[in-house]
């Protein structure tokens, strides 16, 4: 899918998590089937999942990425009424010494959120969407701005390499454009 992509061997993934997790030893872990374009995501018994980035990156970059993440997962499980995913434990030195259970934290923007009624949901259902959580015209543009950026890079960058995200891509883009001509 990506030209720089790691191969995630099974066994080893599953000796790396034994080996710095031994309490995890006898627990079944194994590769989920998802069809994720940024992590490979391995379950670990019923209750943990350990994700580990499909693309090469610098030891030091990815530790300093993971602390970032880590933080905001910490900042975020504070503020919110509802059970969040925490870390487990960080990368120390080059080393991988825990275990994330989250996705990247990216820009604070609120109409980030509204992304997935562009990717989901036909034009009625985006509208019952936006009504209920009372976007204004901004916030709407925003979001539908947010969906346009991320369908162009999904219709060019995975169309190849992962035709059905490119495909989600393309839906999306039709989805903006119908919006405009009403």
């Amino acid at each position: 899918m990506h030209d720089d992509q790691v191969h995630m061997d099974a066994d080893v993934i599953r000796r790396m998590i034994i080996d710095q997790f031994p309490e995890c030893r006898h627990e079944r872990i194994e590769k989920l089937g998802a069809t994720g374009t940024v992590n490979a995501i391995f379950r670990i018994g019923s209750g943990l999942a350990a994700r580990f980035p499909l693309r090469t990156m610098k030891p030091l970059e990815c530790a300093d990425m993971l602390r970032r993440e880590a933080a905001a997962m910490t900042e975020l499980a504070r503020h919110s009424p509802i059970a969040t995913p925490r870390p487990l434990g960080l990368v120390h030195g080059e080393h991988l010494v825990g275990v994330l259970d989250a996705g990247s934290f990216g820009p604070a923007d609120p109409a980030l959120g509204l992304v997935a009624a562009w990717h989901l949901l036909d034009r009625d259902r985006r509208e019952i969407v936006r009504s209920h959580l009372g976007s204004g015209e901004l916030e709407w543009t925003c979001g539908a701005a947010w969906a346009f950026q991320q369908a162009m890079g999904l219709v060019w960058y995975y169309e190849r390499t992962n035709p059905s995200m490119s495909a989600l891509g393309r839906n999306t883009v039709c989805r903006l454009l119908e919006d405009l001509v009403v």
